[in-house]
């Protein structure tokens, strides 16, 4: 979508903060300052597929979809976690032939402090903030967090029928 209205010179002054901030939530050292303990050392993915089974159970095939990535690859990370103590397969509730993911007691343990760690990583950085540049970063990262989620669902492949049954 190209639009005229002044938004590229905007964008092109965005893209190097933009670049920094997620060079930031990848860095292999950040992540062991943030995360106390074992969540350290995960790979973002990991941390990921951790945040996704928060809630409930997955299929191996919702997993991937939620991370983006190959069925093949969420079995190997869920191996992983696995032998980390994090996630453990299970029966399907109500397909018992299939099978799901889901958090271990440590694995939820993990996943709680991991999102308190995040917690006080924000207050802190929202701190740095006026109050009033404080509620504008929430709301207008909450839009662009929608507008990222809204492109990258616009963008999914569609599945063909051949797929959807293999």
């Amino acid at each position: 979508m190209q639009v005229s209205d002044g938004t590229a010179p905007l964008a092109a002054e965005l893209l190097p903060h933009w670049d920094r901030f997620f060079r930031s939530l990848v860095n292999r050292r950040l992540r062991s300052t943030l995360y106390r303990g074992p969540a350290g050392d995960l790979t973002p993915a990991q941390l990921q597929a951790l945040g996704a089974l928060r809630d409930s159970d997955l299929r191996m095939g919702d997993l991937a979809q939620y991370l983006g990535l190959a069925e093949s690859s969420v079995t190997r990370l869920v191996d992983r976690l696995v032998a980390a103590g994090l996630v453990e397969r299970r029966p399907g509730q109500h397909d018992r032939r299939s099978v799901v993911a889901g958090l271990t007691g440590p694995g939820r343990t993990l996943v709680r402090q991991m999102e308190a760690d995040r917690r006080t990583l924000l207050v802190e950085l929202l701190g740095g903030l006026e109050p009033d540049e404080r509620v504008d970063a929430v709301r207008l990262f909450g839009r662009l967090a929608d507008a990222l989620a809204s492109h990258q669902a616009d963008r999914r492949p569609e599945r063909t029928t051949a797929a959807a049954g293999a």
